[in-house]
């Protein structure tokens, strides 16, 4: 799609990018998936959709929501076609399940193999959910091991960890993928629950923004609104769009905003176990949320005001 600045970003900065979400899970990743789009450092490859609440029901009770990853797999669909960019994005579906629950083809998870080992450049993979996709793929093909670079939202802070969403939908995924050498930024919850945005402030700067503007707002909205689900979340009148983080790093990786920990082994209860004499992985329990919010606010103003200028 052609993006509409005044600036360029050279080559050489340029990274090649896949997105992998979990996107109908709450109503977070919509905005990350548009940021990805609108952002041009990023040579977005594709987006591959993930499951989710496979774990989070064996944690908490209940029934694991079906079919999750083709909701998910919709719900990207939905967020291209409200840009119009629907056929010029690659999506595709992930795993069903996680990784743990046996051995399954995805077309996700061959097209990441496909796109790591298609050039000499790294490919940055952003995930935004459960690591089974990237898991699984590197399961199936050992030799992207040194071919991609995984930004993961997921796990609680160290030294202990706790429990997270994403990390329990697929503890044997995260496990497997911190005991290879794939380079790894974890964002813990001490992190990305800070990136925390008011309703208002996204009904004065987002709904404005066409169709996909008032698409985010009124999915957001539509959550924030249900009763009974979590007593103390939604808050009411302010959100922690999460998913966000991962993107904004992948734009900037924050200097000095990290600090590098052996990668532990997790257990069940997502505690971290430590593994001294493994290799290290970039954790952030900080980002700068104002940056990456802003960031995100810029682009698809801009991208509207063009869009709207050409479609009058």
């Amino acid at each position: 799609m052609r993006l509409h600045y005044h600036f360029d970003v050279p080559e050489d900065k340029k990274v090649r990018v896949v997105v992998d979400t979990d996107a109908k899970n709450e109503a977070d990743d919509q905005f990350a998936i548009v940021q990805a789009i609108l952002t041009p450092k990023f040579r977005l490859e594709g987006i591959v959709a993930a499951h989710y609440k496979a774990g989070f029901a064996a944690q908490y009770g209940g029934a694991p929501v079906k079919d999750s990853m083709m909701q998910s797999y919709a719900e990207v669909e939905k967020i291209l076609d409200l840009m119009n960019v629907k056929n010029e994005i690659p999506h595709f579906k992930g795993c069903k399940v996680p990784v743990g629950e046996g051995w399954e083809e995805a077309e996700g998870v061959d097209f990441i193999i496909d796109r790591a080992m298609a050039e000499d450049s790294i490919l940055h993979l952003i995930v935004l959910g459960p690591l089974t996709n990237v898991a699984a793929a590197l399961k199936k093909e050992p030799r992207i091991e040194e071919k991609i670079h995984v930004v993961w939202i997921g796990g609680g802070p160290y030294p202990y960890g706790e429990n997270e969403f994403n990390l329990c939908n697929d503890i044997e995924a995260a496990n497997f993928l911190f005991a290879s050498q794939v380079p790894i930024w974890q964002i813990t919850t001490q992190a990305y629950k800070n990136v925390r945005i008011g309703l208002a402030e996204l009904e004065d700067k987002i709904r404005p923004c066409g169709k996909v503007g008032e698409y985010l707002c009124d999915q957001m909205i539509d959550l924030n609104n249900r009763t009974g689900w979590l007593s103390d979340w939604p808050k009411g009148e302010s959100w922690p769009i999460c998913d966000i983080a991962a993107v904004g790093l992948m734009i900037d990786e924050h200097e000095y905003l990290y600090e590098n920990h052996p990668a532990p082994f997790i257990t069940q209860d997502m505690h971290y176990i430590p593994q001294p004499n493994r290799r290290t992985i970039r954790v952030y329990e900080s980002v700068d949320t104002r940056y990456i919010f802003e960031d995100l606010v810029a682009k698809l103003r801009i991208w509207y005001r063009a869009e709207k200028n050409s479609n009058p």
